[in-house]
């Protein structure tokens, strides 16, 4: 990927997900934490690069850890609790560059999955803002349904035709009303991916959070650190 989208990439997905540094459940009852990383397991939770402390700053313990994870799994109807809720009743925390470097490993790991996909054959060569667009989508759904629900999405993807790519990205939003907006970012840059790509501009140019033009004043994104709050409410589930 650019370095434009790796950028931007936190910044992205903490406005569309959240930042939480605690463990809460999402809208299915699934462990959750940092940018919307699913822990829904006790190996999730104990991997190496989330490192988990108690509000004084000690490292906690695996069984710490652990005991934790079990008492929020088991709080299935405080699924739809507020973020406050969570924040008050969880004894561990991850810091803010614990959070950030776990997800960039994340994302660096779906973007290998990915461009093993014969669709994203050309993923590289792609202008930013389309780039962009299909790590929000895996980010948001996994592997699995990205590639098994979206065959017309794959197909365009396979013919660079990001207009059309742009009108089959839609998720299904009716039990997850969080990804609306996402719906709605992607679909923005895959139409400044198509503007890209039609009128040779830059393609490791980020057009986003703007709408790419030909006209003199349209500037790319310039890449810049992500400075998003922490304790956002959380938005959909990535798998």
């Amino acid at each position: 990927m650019y370095k434009s989208v790796k950028n931007a990439f936190l910044r992205f997905t903490g406005i569309l997900e959240g930042i939480t540094p605690w463990m809460y459940l999402d809208e299915n009852g699934q462990v959750t934490t940092g940018y919307g990383n699913l822990v829904d397991n006790e190996d999730d939770v104990l991997r190496p690069l989330i490192v988990w402390e108690r509000k004084d700053g000690s490292l906690a313990t695996r069984t710490e850890i652990i005991e934790e994870w079990h008492a929020v799994k088991a709080l299935q109807d405080k699924r739809n609790a507020p973020v406050h809720y969570w924040f008050e009743r969880a004894r561990l925390l991850q810091r803010a560059d614990d959070m950030e470097r776990y997800a960039l490993a994340q994302l660096d790991g779906y973007e290998r999955v990915l461009k093993s996909h014969p669709a994203f054959a050309q993923y590289e060569f792609w202008p930013a803002d389309a780039q962009l667009a299909c790590l929000s989508m895996i980010w948001a759904m996994g592997y699995q349904t990205y590639t098994s629900k979206f065959p017309k999405f794959l197909n365009a993807a396979s013919k660079n035709d990001f207009v059309t790519m742009s009108l089959e990205c839609e998720m299904d939003a009716t039990h997850n009303p969080g990804l609306i907006r996402r719906n709605q970012e992607n679909k923005k840059l895959l139409m400044n991916a198509d503007i890209v790509s039609r009128h040779g501009l830059m393609p490791e140019a980020l057009y986003w959070p703007g709408v790419a033009s030909i006209a003199p004043a349209a500037k790319p994104t310039k890449p810049t650190k992500p400075a998003v709050p922490i304790s956002i409410l959380p938005g959909p589930t990535v798998s």
